[in-house]
């Protein structure tokens, strides 16, 4: 058929087992690729050699010769020796290419194909300098710029396409025909030198991993995949294909995230990639669609929260280093000073025992929601301060820090403005009640780009947001969780351990409200009803 389908492929496997001492071992692979590298090239020029060999000697008035081996079951048209005019053409290697057949090209290529006519094209632009890569037989970015200086050093459009003025001129220049006659001596073989491949783990298939959060949806939601690739050269595809047999493919990055769009039913998404050998890996992921009643939510497992016991110096002065010692600490610890998180680049160092950091200089209000005094005001920054460690386990044990007393003074305003924030207000929600993963739509005004919804105190996360606009936002009611997600915008009570028994009810009338992050300024409220549910610690 002239195609390299998966037939093919299947049939360059068994051939290269089946001579897998000639052509596998000296790469050092033990299966089949099913790419037709050097090695595999080598021993069908070999095979094809001994048939020619074999036709020259048959009777001149015979028409066909059958090769009568167990592993060449063929007959071979050979009427040509009778037929001067119509003879076999063999391509002569030129000195500077005495190790590789001509680059014999019948159709246009271009981005995004692979084939084994996009391995002879990369074959023939290495040769020239052109391509710094081992062939693959991936039309991909560095095959494109090889081309194009091609095409720009021999005077052609430079398209970055394999069209016809290109494919001509690469076979003017390497293609370099002699015509033989079956029945003569004249015979050049065609001949390959194999490329070893360097070790086995150079030759190890590319390695994926692809994830998906979430891979559980709901009918026309999202998820977003993640994936990563190590030994890979070029770009990598991604395919998908649903329960309903619809698929695509599309070329990606060897590493990125990206949103899948809305998934309507559920969908196996498959990510390729291929090492510099052409020899291929894959990593899939499936996403189910699911009744949102049955969404399964991870396990949140609780653990103690850090406990500090000692602080050293347990006084001085803004700007000093304190080291806390204690139990429980995790990688991500945030260190609280008298009510406020310090910036991270003031944590020196961190371990699950020890933290060290710096005392913060004082920083008045400056925002423009926290307007300065009427008058001068004399404020004390000394005394007391409250140290405290929060990771995600929770916030620890208080400690006492004393700083010295230290007195400043802030400027008054000469005219008092009194700070008016936008106005921002919910007229109403619909529906009023429902089920978690149901979706819910808040109108009002003065919503913006930067809002955020809360519900029932905590903030609905960012892929539950639908549509927004500055009269409506849409979201999903979220499924119900044990613990703070984003402390900076919860009233976040601390959970007992599991096991004490305690009882939560999750369902009831949920306070719906609306924030605008960069002016701070909250909306009216609305009210949404959840059925009954309770869950025991």
């Amino acid at each position: 058929t002239n195609i390299f389908d998966l037939a093919t492929q299947v049939a360059v496997i068994k051939f290269q087992e089946k001579y897998a001492n000639e052509v596998l071992t000296p790469s050092g692979l033990t299966s089949g690729t099913g790419f037709v590298g050097p090695s595999t090239r080598k021993k069908l020029n070999s095979i094809l050699n001994k048939i020619l060999i074999s036709a020259q000697t048959t009777d001149s008035s015979a028409q066909t010769t059958t090769n009568t081996s167990s592993n060449y079951p063929y007959s071979y048209d050979t009427s040509a020796a009778t037929t001067p005019s119509a003879p076999i053409i063999i391509p002569t290697a030129s000195s500077a290419d005495s190790t590789e057949s001509c680059a014999s090209l019948t159709v246009d290529l271009s981005y995004g194909q692979n084939n084994n006519s996009v391995y002879i094209l990369q074959d023939f632009l290495k040769r020239k300098g052109y391509l710094q890569v081992t062939p693959t037989g991936y039309f991909g970015s560095l095959t494109v710029s090889a081309i194009k200086a091609f095409q720009i050093a021999n005077g052609i459009n430079p398209t970055g396409n394999a069209d016809i003025p290109t494919r001509t001129k690469i076979q003017d220049i390497d293609c370099n025909y002699t015509n033989i006659t079956i029945g003569t001596t004249n015979t050049t073989s065609i001949t390959s030198t194999i490329t070893p491949i360097a070790n086995k783990t150079d030759s190890a298939a590319p390695t994926i991993t692809l994830t998906a959060n979430p891979a559980q949806v709901t009918a026309g939601q999202p998820t977003t995949l993640t994936w990563d690739s190590k030994n890979v050269i070029d770009q990598c595809k991604i395919n998908a294909k649903d329960s309903a047999g619809n698929s695509f493919s599309s070329t990606i990055d060897s590493s990125g995230s990206k949103s899948t769009g809305a998934i309507n039913k559920t969908t196996t998404y498959t990510v390729i990639c291929y090492n510099k050998y052409g020899i291929p890996g894959s990593k899939s992921v499936m996403i189910e669609i699911v009744d949102p009643t049955k969404i399964t939510t991870q396990k949140i497992v609780y653990a103690q929260a850090s406990t500090i016991n000692s602080i050293t110096p347990s006084s001085g002065n803004r700007g000093d280093i304190i080291t806390i010692k204690g139990t429980g600490f995790l990688s991500t610890n945030s260190v609280i000073f008298d009510g406020v998180k310090i910036d991270s680049s003031l944590i020196l160092s961190q371990s699950s025992s020890s933290i060290s950091f710096k005392i913060p200089e004082y920083k008045s209000c400056l925002t423009t929601y926290c307007p300065p005094p009427a008058v001068n005001t004399i404020i004390e920054t000394g005394g007391s301060k409250i140290i405290q460690v929060s990771n995600t386990n929770g916030f620890s044990n208080d400690f006492i820090f004393t700083l010295p007393s230290n007195k400043i003074t802030i400027a008054g305003a000469t005219t008092v403005t009194q700070y008016t924030p936008p106005k921002l207000t919910i007229s109403y929600i619909n529906p009023t009640n429902g089920n978690r993963g149901d979706k819910a739509t808040v109108y009002g005004t003065g919503f913006s780009s930067d809002s955020i919804v809360f519900f029932g105190g905590c903030k609905v996360a960012n892929n539950l947001i639908l549509s927004k606009n500055s009269t409506s936002i849409s979201f999903t009611i979220p499924p119900f969780q044990m613990g703070c997600t984003e402390p900076e915008y919860e009233v976040c009570p601390r959970l007992p351990l599991p096991g004490t028994g305690l009882i939560i009810e999750t369902g009831g009338a949920k306070t719906v409200y609306v924030m605008n992050i960069l002016n701070k300024s909250t909306s009216t409220s609305a009210t949404f009803t959840l059925p009954s549910k309770k869950i025991t610690y």
